[in-house]
Formats: structure tokens, C-alpha cells, sequence
């Protein structure tokens, strides 16, 4: 179900940093982005001096999920030449890809998951989407993470992405197409991730993220259940 659920649920659930917990007991998270330098101190009888981080906590809560129940017949489920219970499997994997990769995207945290879109602060704005936007919104994030960052924006905005040249005078494509199977299609030298829950290019929107994804974390409680409920019905 883990697999079925990244490949329905979108980019996001792929790129993340997903960790297990045996329980769902609210756990804490320290959070913090020390951007300080080192600097040279003389070898003799220089006091060193206090320079602290800024760090914080963020609390990560568990929430329950459930696809719905599912109604098939035993005599579909016996005597079907194909595997329906496999079938069931894949059907339920898909709705819950779909159902947290969208609480993933956009929840807003309050008694559900904080969403990456609505974690994300800084960047740059404008009325659409153009290669210096593009280019300004890369340059935002911090080198750290922008050497292992990703584009990230739904099909509608990836079809306006596509149709962009690199300039006036050259009418290349902005778009990189990958060559090779597995490998994602690129944006200004960076990896593209595709994300049906982001909004459509619009006034007030956030249709394009880019930063390091794999710093949103997941946490996953315990394994799935499939229960049958031969008696309901």
C-alpha cells in the first residue's frame, strides 16, 4: 500500500522524509537555521565568545485516516478470474495517497496536518509565472538547499512552464526534458516535481515551491490495517 500510495499521492510523498513511530503520542521536533560563521580567535589568552543559535520546537501530532469502506461480494471475490483482493489493495492505497498528499500540500494545521504550502513564507511574487520569477524564487532559498532543491507545481502550471523560452533572442525551451528513464524533467538545472493539490497560477496563489523537500517530515504511525467486515452486510 506505501508504494501505491507515493505513486497516486504525488511528488510531495516521494520527496519528503517519512520516519515511524510505534504509537501516536504527540512527539516533539526541534527546529532551528543557524546561518553563523566561525572565526578566527588568537592563540594566547582571547576570551571565546557566546554566540547562540536560535532554535525552536514544533510538535508533531497523529491523526487517523480511513478510505472508506469497500463492499464486494464472496462470490465476486471467489470467483473472479481476477484478484480481487489485490484490487481492493491498489483501490485503497490510491485513496489514501490522494487523501494525505493533499493534507500534505495545503492543510492549514489546525486539527490536521501544517501543509507545505502553508509552512512556506518567503520567496518572491508576481502576477504570473516568467524564467526572472523562476529564477528569483530558486535564488531565495539558501545555498544549503538549494544545491539539493526541487521545483515542485501542478500540470496546469507545468503546461505555462513549458511553453516559456529562455529569452527574447533565444528560443529554447526553458523546459529540460529528461532522456532517461526514472530521471525527472528539469528546471533551471534543477529537478521537477509534479503536484496536483498546488494551486493554478492565480492572484494571491502559491503555485510554484522550490526548496529541499526532504526537510518536510512525515511521521507514519504503526503500520496500515485492512479490516473485513463479513457480518455488516
Amino acid at each position: 500500500i506505501l508504494k501505491i500510495m507515493t505513486t497516486y499521492g504525488g511528488g510531495l510523498l516521494a520527496a519528503a522524509t517519512t520516519f515511524n513511530t510505534e504509537n501516536g503520542n504527540k512527539i516533539t521536533q526541534v527546529t532551528g537555521e543557524d546561518t553563523q560563521k566561525a572565526y578566527i580567535v588568537a592563540e594566547h589568552g582571547n576570551a571565546i565568545g557566546i554566540v547562540d543559535t536560535s532554535v525552536g520546537k514544533i510538535d508533531l501530532d497523529s491523526f487517523m485516516y480511513s478510505t472508506g469502506a469497500i463492499k464486494s461480494s464472496i462470490q465476486l471475490v471467489r470467483d473472479s478470474k481476477y484478484d480481487m483482493v489485490a484490487y481492493i489493495k491498489e483501490v485503497l492505497g490510491q485513496r489514501m495517497g490522494r487523501g494525505t498528499h493533499y493534507d500534505f500540500t495545503v492543510a492549514d494545521g489546525s486539527n490536521k496536518p501544517l501543509g507545505i504550502v502553508p509552512a512556506s513564507t518567503l520567496g518572491a511574487t508576481a502576477a504570473g509565472v516568467s524564467r526572472v520569477k523562476l529564477i528569483q524564487l530558486k535564488m531565495a532559498v539558501d545555498q544549503a538547499y538549494r544545491s539539493r532543491g526541487s521545483y515542485m507545481f501542478n500540470s496546469a502550471t507545468a503546461s505555462e512552464i513549458m511553453q516559456l523560452s529562455i529569452g527574447s533572442a533565444d528560443d529554447r525551451p526553458l523546459w529540460q526534458t529528461s532522456m532517461r528513464d526514472g530521471e525527472p524533467d528539469r528546471l533551471e538545472g534543477r529537478p521537477v516535481l509534479i503536484n496536483e493539490d498546488m494551486a493554478n497560477i492565480a492572484s494571491a496563489a502559491k503555485p510554484v515551491l522550490f526548496g529541499d523537500f526532504s526537510q518536510y517530515r512525515i511521521r507514519r504511525v504503526g503500520s496500515f490495517e485492512i479490516f473485513a467486515f463479513n457480518e455488516m452486510y
